[in-house]
């Protein structure tokens, strides 16, 4: 069974080139095998600069690989939006060329 390591960069520095109030409110980064073995995706989600938390989870069909998350606004959350990264790094998952599928809950 593959392994999970998921993480948030939240209102990351390095995505200043997405817009946080126009254009797509999430979307994949990238994707890509990493020389060790592990597979990463990158994805990224606009939501309010202020508490936000994310969890992640996974579940394989096949060749398609559907990331899940949830995001929970905190109780002190701002008006100004920013473009958080999420991290999907997976390890022991079979090498192949993987659909990607989102599913997301707020």
């Amino acid at each position: 069974v593959p392994s999970l390591n998921f993480f948030v960069v939240n209102c990351d520095e390095k995505l200043k080139w997405i817009d946080p109030y126009s254009g797509p409110t999430e979307g994949i980064i990238r994707k890509y095998w990493r020389d060790d073995g592990m597979f990463v995706v990158e994805y990224f989600i606009k939501t309010y600069c202020g508490v936000v938390t994310f969890s992640g989870d996974y579940e394989v069909r096949d060749s398609l690989l559907v990331l899940k998350h949830k995001v929970v606004q905190g109780a002190s959350a701002t008006r100004c939006l920013c473009v958080h990264r999420l991290m999907y790094e997976f390890l022991g998952l079979p090498k192949r060329d993987y659909s990607i599928a989102i599913e997301g809950k707020r």
